[in-house]
């Protein structure tokens, strides 16, 4: 699957991978490994139910937040199911649209323990 954030980067950790197994240095093949893993941990993490809740209490589909904080549906969609970090920026857009704090939204509480 490839991710765009509203800054128009592309993530697409699968074909990168692809191409680094490409070549014949193992220099390629630990990069691979990296970003394999990288990827991996990035899928697994937790949905985020405090976004979806703050949007849906102030009436808003995906849709509609995206377009107040300039970002896709798709973005909104893969930031609350957990598979997209958005940037500083664009969380800050989101907090502002929705009238709550990044701690709000994006403090984990178990990482500060």
């Amino acid at each position: 699957m490839v991710a765009s954030d509203p800054d128009g980067m592309v993530s697409d950790p699968d074909g990168m991978i692809k191409a680094l197994e490409s070549g014949d240095a193992p220099f390629n093949r630990n990069i691979a490994a990296s970003a394999q893993k990288g990827a991996e941990h990035f899928v697994n993490e937790e949905k985020n139910l405090r976004m979806r809740d703050a949007r849906t209490r102030l009436g808003l589909s995906q849709t509609d937040l995206a377009e107040h904080v300039g970002a896709t549906r798709q973005t909104i969609g893969l930031i609350e199911a957990g598979r997209y970090n958005p940037s500083l920026k664009l969380c800050t857009a989101i907090c502002k649209t929705l009238g709550v704090t990044l701690n709000d939204l994006f403090w984990d509480e178990d990482a500060a323990s």
